[in-house]
């Protein structure tokens, strides 16, 4: 299993601002056409991971090249056994966790269910999360700068 910390350039703040937009991103996408659900499952599934990830390299100094959600939540609780972010979404968490097969097509055996519904899921679990960071990781993210991203400027040019 390859593990992933701050000395392979990896920071909290990078995973963080690339997981919110994954998110945004993903929100943006339910609420659009019917034929851009599977890609927003898919990055719904993703951002997620990744906010998730930031949370481990921040309180462990690491994060495993896994991508089960369930699992990578319920290390965090390994660490604070009173972290709760309620029965519904921890079962969201589980169906979220299937998107991750959204990234192929997928015609024979178990078929994955997306839809614009369950946006309204996504967003509780998303604030339930917010809500459960320890302090410090809702600082790094409040000092987040837009337009600078990995190590880039962001910016839009006029064509």
């Amino acid at each position: 299993m390859t593990t992933f910390s701050a000395k392979d350039g990896y920071t909290v703040e990078d995973m963080m601002h690339f997981g919110y937009g994954h998110v945004d991103a993903a929100r943006t996408l339910f609420e659009g056409d019917s034929a851009f659900l599977d890609s927003a499952g898919y990055l719904a599934h993703l951002g997620t991971e990744v906010v998730l990830k930031a949370w481990h390299l921040h309180c462990f100094g690491e994060f495993h090249n896994r991508h089960n959600l369930v699992e990578i939540y319920r290390k965090l609780k390994t660490i604070n056994p009173s972290l709760d972010i309620g029965a519904k979404n921890e079962e969201f968490l589980a169906e979220i966790d299937k998107f991750y097969l959204l990234r192929y097509p997928k015609r024979t055996k178990d078929p994955v269910e997306v839809g614009s519904d369950q946006l309204a899921q996504f967003n509780g679990l998303m604030d339930a999360l917010w809500h459960s960071f320890p302090t410090e990781l809702v600082e790094i993210y409040m000092e987040i700068n837009p337009s600078r991203k990995g190590g880039r400027v962001l910016m839009e040019k006029k064509i």
